[in-house]
């Protein structure tokens, strides 16, 4: 059975289809120059793409990396894809902020420094990729150092306890880190080793914020 979102989702598909390839109908029939933008990655809509490309007009296909349709990894000719995880800070953002001398930051959390310098590089996508491998809970929040406006990404796992930090592999997140975002370029430090660094002696008070530029696990508080 499908649900009401299913068919609502459905129809604006639909109207999507309908309204592109007869705009570009329109255009090929009067010799009007015209490119199309389509703010979805859905493989519902690749159709309507490809009638559209038949008639030498250029689609910017504008998606999110997640909900992107695997027809698009190897595009069309005059169809360039877009990712608006690139743009996320653009187009939306929110946070809440705590100061750190107020709380109690885990032990075994751990900075990387400035994971934003590039959000086109291999080192921000293999960072996202990191983060995601994790097999336990983690708040990911950011902190910005007294000489940076791009914030630093402070990892801090839910879990209390040494061994609840330890991969597979016998080591810790912490050296995981080190041992995969080194290659890459990109510096891992512990975040007490970090605090002292740039913030113990800083006249401005260490924050922290929760941004939805860095995704945060969902953890159930009722789970061991």
């Amino acid at each position: 059975m499908s649900s009401s979102f299913t068919n609502r989702e459905k129809e604006v598909d639909s109207a999507i289809i309908i309204d592109s390839v007869s705009e570009a109908a329109d255009a090929h029939h009067t010799g009007q120059h015209a490119v199309f933008i389509i703010v979805s990655g859905d493989r519902d809509l690749i159709g309507a793409v490809r009638k559209i490309t038949e008639r030498r007009f250029e689609v910017h296909v504008w998606s999110w990396k997640n909900s992107l349709a695997k027809a698009y990894d190897s595009p069309p000719e005059l169809v360039h894809v877009k990712h608006l995880d690139n743009h996320l800070e653009e187009i939306g953002f929110e946070e809440n902020t705590f100061r750190v001398d107020r709380c109690a930051i885990a032990p075994e959390s751990f900075v990387i420094l400035d994971p934003l310098r590039d959000v086109h590089s291999d080192a921000c996508n293999k960072i996202d990729e990191f983060i995601d491998s994790l097999l336990i809970p983690i708040y990911p929040y950011e902190m910005n150092r007294p000489d940076m406006n791009r914030p630093d990404l402070v990892v801090i796992p839910f879990k209390e306890g040494v061994n609840a930090f330890e991969t597979s592999e016998g080591v810790t997140l912490y050296q995981a880190a080190q041992k995969e975002l080194n290659k890459y370029g990109v510096e891992v430090l512990m975040y007490q080793e970090y605090f002292r660094q740039y913030h113990k002696d800083s006249k401005k008070e260490p924050v922290l914020k929760t941004s939805n530029r860095f995704k945060e696990f969902e953890v159930d508080v009722g789970s061991s």
